[in-house]
């Protein structure tokens, strides 16, 4: 029976480059549902999340057979996640339900209630299921711990060695928008970081331009009353930073600080700091600056200097920007998709059905500097369907496919091409890419770069949903560059 069903589910092909001696190894899954939602590796499996607008679903693929199960999804469950949970090696589903905590047997096809905490989610979504990393790893035990938000405070919950929990209260409030008569609330972010230099994990929040740090006592404890820090950067308040219309200020010349990352950006063991200055022209017309500011040990724990040590200087609307290390030199990189939506690129948009997106990548230098200019740039478009209210983004990642660490920039063409751009010697990319043709799925940003076998290279993943072209709809493909040994081959 599974070798039928694998049949069924699985085929797997090999598209050839002789030139360059690569195969692009093509694995593809029939889900039987849209992978609309989000693709995520939890231990052996690969989860896929999808909806329609009457149903959701959440499959698990084994990583090993690429056979598919579907998981059972509790009325009651709002997001699912990834943890370590005590006795098991390998990483467990666990759900965020309006009750607690719930972790999901494939084995035993059964979910197990694992803690019972409130949250800001107390209504569930019938219609959507996604993936939300709440889970954290806060003292360094290789033990998952949960930081679960509610309306005035986040619930820090530490696993122990036995699986119990010590649960403690951070007191932040959220943050909380009125529109005509419906409210919504939004977490703040949870940041993760030593901020007093004493070998600990904190947990810091930002509130009105300053840092509401949760230390880490001896023992493994948390203070439960944040130590209110003032960064000596230029941020704005919460009272500012919240942009909408009708507050009756103008959006010409506007200016906002806001804490966009902490993160190492230079690799020298000090968190950093990174400030997203956003410029208005217009309430449509925005520029961004990232102000980067190295992290350095001062005599309290980390400091960060008033002026930024560099920045990146970019224009138009981003999505998603990404700071990750393209170069394989320990140094974090910089690229974003990015669009400029004043009134003729609309009006362009409402006629062609499609819209220009430029992608720019700034390389971080030995003296940690950005460039003025960006090191390289690429053009692709993005359909836009008003009858659909839709707007479908190319796929645009990077992925490294050896052990040297350097990145390659792969592009969706026409949904029926990848052009993959090798690093080349002197240059970020090379000029000319390795064409694969190969269906591509209609909503690029849904496709994730993983490692799914725990070694040196990385796969991308394909997710396709409903409204995809018939032969390839509700299925997942997962793709691989390898070295070519012996000619095309395929089973």
């Amino acid at each position: 029976m599974s070798r039928i069903l694998l049949r069924l589910c699985l085929c797997t092909v090999f598209l050839s480059n002789q030139a360059l001696g690569q195969t692009l190894s093509t694995t593809r899954i029939s889900l039987g549902h849209p992978a609309n939602g989000d693709v995520e590796r939890i231990g052996h499996y690969l989860a896929v999340s999808g909806f329609s607008a009457q149903s959701r679903w959440l499959s698990l693929i084994g990583l090993g057979d690429f056979e598919h199960m579907s998981v059972s999804i509790p009325a009651e469950a709002q997001f699912f996640g990834r943890m370590t949970l005590a006795g098991h090696e390998q990483e467990q589903l666990v759900f965020l339900t309006q009750h607690g905590l719930s972790v999901f047997s494939p084995e035993r096809q059964r979910h197990m209630n694992l803690v019972e905490v409130s949250s800001l989610y107390s209504v569930a979504d019938e219609q959507r299921l996604r993936f939300k990393d709440f889970v954290q790893d806060v003292n360094g035990s290789g033990l998952s711990d949960f930081l679960i938000p509610d309306f005035h405070l986040y619930h820090l919950l530490v696993q122990q060695s036995d699986g119990t929990f010590d649960r403690y209260q951070l007191p932040i409030d959220a943050l909380v928008r009125t529109r005509d008569d419906t409210v919504q609330y939004r977490p703040r972010r949870p940041f993760l970081m030593d901020i007093n230099l004493d070998g600990k994990t904190d947990v810091v929040f930002v509130r009105d331009g300053k840092l509401w740090a949760f230390l880490q006592q001896e023992g493994g404890n948390f203070a439960e009353r944040a130590q209110i820090i003032d960064p000596g950067v230029r941020l704005s308040p919460d009272h500012e930073a919240n942009v909408r219309t009708g507050d009756g200020r103008s959006f010409e010349d506007l200016r906002i600080y806001r804490v966009h990352d902490f993160q190492d950006l230079d690799g020298d063991g000090l968190t950093d700091l990174v400030v997203r200055e956003e410029v208005f022209e217009s309430a449509i017309d925005q520029n961004s600056t990232y102000r980067i500011h190295y992290g350095r040990k001062g005599s309290s724990g980390l400091e960060f200097p008033a002026e930024p040590d560099t920045g990146i200087a970019t224009s138009g609307f981003q999505f998603e920007p990404v700071f990750e290390d393209i170069t394989g030199n320990g140094r974090k990189d910089f690229y974003t998709p990015s669009a400029q939506f004043g009134v003729r690129a609309i009006i362009r948009a409402l006629l062609r059905g499609n819209a220009r997106l430029d992608i720019e990548f700034y390389v971080m230098d030995e003296s940690r500097n950005f460039p003025s200019e960006p090191n390289y740039r690429h053009r692709v478009s993005a359909d836009v369907s008003i009858g659909a209210a839709r707007v479908d983004l190319p796929l645009v990642k990077t992925a490294c496919f050896d052990d040297t660490g350097r990145k390659s920039l792969l592009i969706g063409e026409k949904r029926d091409e990848l052009a993959v751009y090798a690093p080349a010697q002197g240059r970020l990319f090379e000029r000319e890419p390795t064409r694969f043709s190969m269906p591509l799925p209609r909503d690029g940003a849904r496709a994730r770069v993983l490692d799914l076998d725990h070694g040196l290279a990385q796969e991308l993943v394909l997710p396709f949903d409903a409204q995809d072209d018939a032969a390839h709809r509700n299925q997942v493909l997962l793709l691989r560059l390898v070295e070519e040994h012996s000619g095309n081959s395929s089973r």
